[in-house]
């Protein structure tokens, strides 16, 4: 968890956080280019759950789903951690996501996400500006039942217990 301001050497070398050492401590990893908002950043999974998206995307099977494969398998590699807790990012991930001297090191979940200072900047101010929506429209899940809660108008909120019982309560 955490977002860290990172130095890039002219090998394309970052020095990871802490907070990623728990994804590099026992598994191989794959760095991929991902897409969010129409900017480039890029992934850094473990060799597991990089399976996992592979199984999931596999399974896909509208017509996009060729130009996703292709998408992800063209731009991901393994990469190594060296004894100073680098990575080295490829020149050709280097130069899609246009990452100069900084990069953001984002930990969010079980990956670490990697951007571009510029797309990052901007990827963040978007995110600002939709906190108030997502907040007023947010999917909680209770021991494994989705419940969503959606303010419907000023006097009342509308919950849905994941296709159970619907119920009205006042706001």
């Amino acid at each position: 968890m955490g977002q860290f301001q990172i130095k890039v050497d002219d090998k394309g070398r970052l020095t990871l956080p802490v907070q990623a050492y728990e994804l590099i401590e026992n598994d191989s990893l794959i760095l991929t280019l991902s897409v969010y908002n129409k900017k480039v950043y890029l992934e850094l999974l473990s060799s597991t759950d990089w399976s996992k998206k592979m199984e999931r995307i596999n399974k896909l099977t509208h017509l996009k789903a060729k130009a996703l494969k292709r998408f992800v398998l063209s731009s991901s590699t393994e990469v190594g951690v060296d004894k100073q807790n680098r990575i080295r990012i490829p020149s050709y991930q280097r130069k899609a996501l246009n990452l100069k001297k900084e990069a953001f090191v984002i930990a969010v979940g079980n990956r670490v996400e990697i951007w571009s200072e510029t797309n990052w900047n901007q990827t963040f101010l978007e995110l600002v500006d939709e906190i108030e929506a997502i907040e007023e429209s947010t999917l909680l899940s209770i021991e494994g039942t989705d419940i969503e809660i959606t303010k419907t108008d000023t006097s009342d909120a509308q919950i849905d217990l994941g296709g159970r019982n619907g119920l009205k309560s006042a706001a």
